[in-house]
């Protein structure tokens, strides 16, 4: 089980990131949407480091620019014990993918135009 969570414009567009393959499911050869398919294996992290009563899933429907200081919280608070099996769930592999999230974020924020975290 996981969970696709993306940062939309708010016409349900993703934004347009730096081409990346990274997450549980991802494009071969890459993808420039900001949709990430992040492992529920992570969700006893979030649950703890979210500060948000539905974890992950807390985000849907958050805007860019509420979600950052949500993620940097997060992100401060998990190791880096980062591991090679991305379904392994380290703090290190639940921080990796609030990372890739806070730097969509930021990238929505800087162009000025509204964006949401959406989380299915």
């Amino acid at each position: 089980m996981s969970w696709w969570v993306s940062v939309n414009r708010m016409e349900e567009v993703p934004i347009i990131v730096n081409k990346f393959e990274a997450g549980g499911t991802y494009t071969l050869g890459g993808s420039r949407s900001a949709d990430l398919n992040v492992t529920y294996n992570y969700s006893l992290h979030y649950y703890r480091v979210l500060g948000l009563e539905a974890g992950i899933r807390g985000l849907d429907g958050v805007s860019a620019v509420d979600a950052l200081p949500i993620l940097t919280k997060g992100i401060a608070a998990l190791g880096n014990d980062q591991s090679n099996d991305y379904w392994e769930p380290t703090e290190g592999n639940a921080k990796a993918a609030l990372e890739i999230l806070q730097d969509w974020c930021e990238q929505a924020v800087e162009d000025g135009r509204p964006a949401v975290v959406r989380v299915h």
